[in-house]
């Protein structure tokens, strides 16, 4: 699959090709259809965020798509549900989500 990352601090993002993860117990993979930068994650770009991700780094904390897959325990949610989230953070360390109960199945 393919994933804007920065690769670099203070240099642009680019286009790679990563592995597609497989959702562990209590996780859910997205496809992403459309993702906002914000401003923590242009500071994050810079390296003037208060936390600095690992390199390579796959940021973006608003995004919307659909459910691709689901990890084990996942009842709330279906293969195909839309969903809109805000992420707390992007650093992997902090991720939250606050999860859309507005989701569509």
């Amino acid at each position: 699959m393919r994933a804007m990352q920065i690769i670099e601090l203070g240099k642009p993002l680019q286009m790679n090709e990563v592995e597609k993860p497989t959702p562990a117990a209590g996780e859910v993979l997205l496809r992403i259809h459309t993702c906002g930068l914000n401003f923590g994650d242009l500071l994050i770009m810079k390296g003037t965020y208060q936390e600095k991700p690992p390199l390579p780094a796959t940021i973006g904390m608003e995004l919307c798509g659909t459910v691709e897959a689901l990890g084990a325990g996942v009842t709330h949610l279906k293969v195909a549900c839309a969903m809109i989230m805000c992420l707390s953070t992007n650093i992997p360390s902090r991720k939250k989500s606050r999860h859309s109960s507005n989701a569509k199945h």
